[in-house]
């Protein structure tokens, strides 16, 4: 691998961390985009320091000026917010392989059912290499 882009409303997984620190140790360049208008909780603000003094490029990012129509109907508004979130899951490993789907890459993301699609960049475009579609149908329930 040579190049390693994450992109996360938030971060806290350690594993994740450790396994950053290893590909840079490798010669990987890592380049971490996380959201920054509502704030990073500790825990993540300290592992992405970590990562920044080993050499990953970490990027703080917002959404758009929110109108003033999404202004009157969005909770963020309580909460302070001016502009919307970077609300992205995504990886992409040497712009040839892309893993995108709903799980913040946090602790408490490990109890949600999530779903992940691995995709790959090969000669005829993009092809779907793994989603876990039976997975998420085998934690459901039929309506009945």
């Amino acid at each position: 691998e040579e190049s390693l882009v994450i992109l996360a409303y938030t971060f806290s997984l350690e594993p994740i961390q450790v396994h950053l620190q290893m590909a840079r140790e490798r010669g990987v360049q890592v380049v971490i985009l996380m959201n920054q208008e509502h704030g990073l909780a500790k825990e993540a603000y300290s592992q992405l320091r970590l990562l920044k003094s080993m050499g990953c490029r970490v990027v703080l990012c917002a959404g758009y000026p929110l109108t003033e129509q999404y202004r009157s109907a969005n909770a963020v508004m309580r909460l302070g917010g001016k502009r919307g979130a970077l609300h992205a899951k995504a990886l992409i490993a040497d712009v040839q392989l892309l893993f995108v789907g709903s799980c913040n890459f946090t602790k408490s993301s490990q109890c949600n059912v999530e779903m992940v699609a691995e995709l790959a960049l090969n000669a005829e475009g993009v092809v779907l290499v793994q989603a876990d579609i039976d997975g998420l149908i085998a934690s459901g329930a039929d309506l009945t």
